[in-house]
């Protein structure tokens, strides 16, 4: 309780950052799936390239299916570091031997992969590095914490704990976000609506609760596909198929409802037409990002995309709304997919609609804005020629029973993924906003037509003033460096061809919805549908 009081009293004074760093995070430059607590996806501890020359050519190593996060490790004693991940079936640890990438060992999860893991394609993809070097992740409805055999870089790994919460959870839940509070708790979210907390030794009792769409108690549960966020004051945040939440966590109780120590919840923008599985590369229902906390000083926010015809950046206070705010006015949709303009809850900082600069009147994204201090960039989603596959699904889905139509949206996704890199089918736009401190609007920066970002995260290296993406360029997959002041572009790196479809290059060096990281050594690493993808620096 100290240590969270004294963490409160020292949030005003946090200057601008990539993000308030956790104290029970490793000290590595990224520690979750969304680089920190803050899911800013931006890392100020590494220099990142300036230019294609500055990287080396690709080292692929085949792993598992779906491998979303690399999570760094500080370096050991012999100076080397290593990097733990998460596949849908798996644990491994990897290291980098001669500019290639080695797996140092890797260990089955023992639980089921069953249907129900199956419809929850993000059960596993979101993953924390705790400053002991405990490695959590999930599968179903356990949470597993691995760690070395001995301090070593060369160490074989080990299951540390688990603990298996299948009785709080429905039968149709699994786990999906993991986050750690700046108390030392494990946070999650699980995809039927339940949060969170959990000492890291998985030992406790959870506390848990539910939300609901409504601030009716006796209201359906809700879904939730993203990650989490978590602040110094003890937030934790949520973003659900219909609307955000503050979860307040206060070292003993959690705090659900609006207005209860600190705790909120505000409906944003969801058009019911769009916002389902499968549609367009959705994950889940709503908004397709996880909440980023930006901003400084008595200025923070929590922003995400919402899911209107035509996405907005939706950013809300925080914590306190300032005394003389006045509620913005914004677009609702009604359950019949009719848009009104009105006074939004006071919650709402701003409701800004994206604009990659074509005028076109729908936009999706499906990556998580990358921030950093008052500044946040979000990438195109809006996939071409996809309206066969889409067809497609919306003949065959309602012939099939029940308890595998939202297997049938992941195969759907799959296939929008797997041809995501072509000419044909590729999103282009990337666009910077930032927020005024003086005016308290967010303003547009700069866009770039000229930019495709598939399916990957964006990162950004604060040193190198520098974004990157796992782009794609004339049948190329590649690594995109664009200029985060004014969106110059830095370079474009080629990494491997992707016109050998369904397999070959295109499945070894598909991004599939994985983060873009820079690497320790400043390289870049990322994961890939099949495994993980490494390009070296040369010094």
């Amino acid at each position: 309780m100290k240590r969270l009081l004294l963490a409160s009293l020292a949030a005003a004074s946090i200057q601008a950052q990539a993000f308030d760093k956790n104290p029970y995070l490793s000290s590595s430059h990224w520690t979750s799936s969304h680089g920190n607590s803050w899911a800013s996806g931006a890392t100020d501890q590494v220099v990142g390239p300036k230019t294609a020359a500055q990287l080396g050519s690709p080292s692929y190593l085949p792993l598992d299916v779906i491998n979303i996060t690399l999570l760094a490790t500080p370096k050991y004693p012999d100076g080397r570091m290593t990097y733990w991940g998460s596949s849908a079936r798996k644990v491994y640890k990897l290291r980098v031997d001669n500019g290639k990438l080695v797996k140092v060992d890797e260990e089955f999860k023992d639980g089921q992969f069953n249907f129900t893991v199956a419809k929850t394609p993000t059960s596993g993809a979101y993953t924390l590095l705790s400053f002991e070097n405990v490695f959590y992740t999930v599968l179903g409805k356990t949470i597993y914490a691995y760690t070395d055999v001995t301090n070593s870089a060369s160490s074989a790994i080990k299951l540390r704990n688990k603990v298996d919460l299948t009785s709080y959870l429905d039968a149709e839940d699994a786990f999906v976000a993991l986050n750690m509070t700046y108390n030392g708790y494990i946070a999650f979210a699980t995809k039927r609506g339940k949060v969170g907390v959990i000492d890291r030794g998985l030992t406790t009792t959870p506390k848990i609760v539910t939300l609901r769409e409504t601030d009716d108690t006796s209201s359906a549960a809700t879904n939730i596909s993203n990650s989490i966020a978590t602040d110094r004051t003890g937030g934790i945040f949520v973003v659900t198929s219909k609307r955000m939440h503050r979860i307040q966590w206060d070292g003993s109780q959690l705090y659900v409802n609006n207005g209860v120590n600190g705790a909120w919840s505000t409906k944003y923008e969801a058009d019911p037409t769009l916002c389902k599985t499968g549609n367009g590369g959705r994950l889940g229902e709503g908004s397709g990002t996880t909440p980023t906390i930006m901003g400084e000083g008595s200025q923070q926010f929590v922003v995400i995309n919402d899911c209107a015809k035509k996405n907005n950046l939706a950013m809300f206070w925080l914590g306190a709304i300032p005394n003389d705010w006045t509620a913005i006015t914004g677009t609702t949709t009604d359950a019949n997919g009719v848009q009104t303009t009105e006074v939004k809850d006071r919650r709402f900082a701003a409701q800004v609609p994206v604009d990659f600069g074509d005028g076109r009147s729908s936009i999706y994204s499906e990556q998580s804005p990358l921030a950093y201090g008052n500044g946040i960039v979000v990438v195109s989603n809006d996939y071409n020629n996809t309206g066969g596959i889409q067809s497609a699904a919306d003949l065959i889905t309602p012939l099939l029973p029940a308890n595998i139509k939202e297997l049938a949206s992941s195969v759907q996704n799959f296939a929008t993924q797997l041809v995501s890199g072509r000419s044909l089918f590729q999103p282009w736009g990337i666009a910077k906003y930032e927020w005024n401190t003086a005016t308290r609007k967010l303003e547009k920066k700069w866009s770039k037509l000229d930019v495709s970002c598939p399916n990957s995260i964006p990162t950004m290296s604060v040193q190198a003033n520098t974004i990157y993406c796992v782009g794609a360029y004339n049948k190329e997959w590649t690594i995109e460096g664009i200029n985060w002041t004014d969106g110059a572009r830095a370079f474009r790196k080629n990494i491997a061809s992707s016109v050998s479809l369904p397999i070959g290059e295109n499945i070894k060096y598909n991004s599939f919805y994985s983060a873009t990281e820079v690497a320790a050594d400043g390289g870049m690493i990322y994961g890939t549908l099949s495994g993980v993808a490494y390009l070296p620096p040369v010094k």
